[in-house]
């Protein structure tokens, strides 16, 4: 954040001497030479900040992709998995566990006056 910061007010100032003064033409050359230097770092600034963004995401993917789910957030999935499966007409029929996840099977419901054909 510091170094944005003195990035932002090194343009301004050098825009500000620049367009208000009428500085020699050596101290034109190193204000647009100081201009152009603080521009770049900025540019370079911003994407080395957007890389650690994707490197943060990432990293957090991995972490969550490798962690089990706490119990509690277990059982609210298998209450909304239960719900939307009596809205459907569906009854949960089983269900395997592994490594990187929970494969659940549902079954539609039979009425019980209909039989099955």
């Amino acid at each position: 954040m510091l170094t944005d910061t003195i990035l932002v007010l090194i343009t301004l100032a050098t825009a500000m001497v620049g367009t208000i003064l009428n500085p020699k033409p050596w101290v034109k050359s190193l204000l647009i030479g100081l201009a152009c230097a603080a521009g770049s770092a900025t540019l370079f600034k911003a994407y080395e900040d957007n890389s650690d963004k994707d490197f943060t995401k990432a990293a957090l993917a991995a972490q969550l992709a490798g962690s089990k789910p706490t119990p509690v957030f277990q059982h609210a999935v298998d209450q909304s998995l239960g719900r939307v499966a009596k809205k459907h007409a569906l009854e949960q029929d089983g269900s395997v566990e592994k490594d990187r996840g929970t494969l659940y099977f549902f079954q539609g419901k039979t009425p019980m006056h209909e039989s099955p054909r």
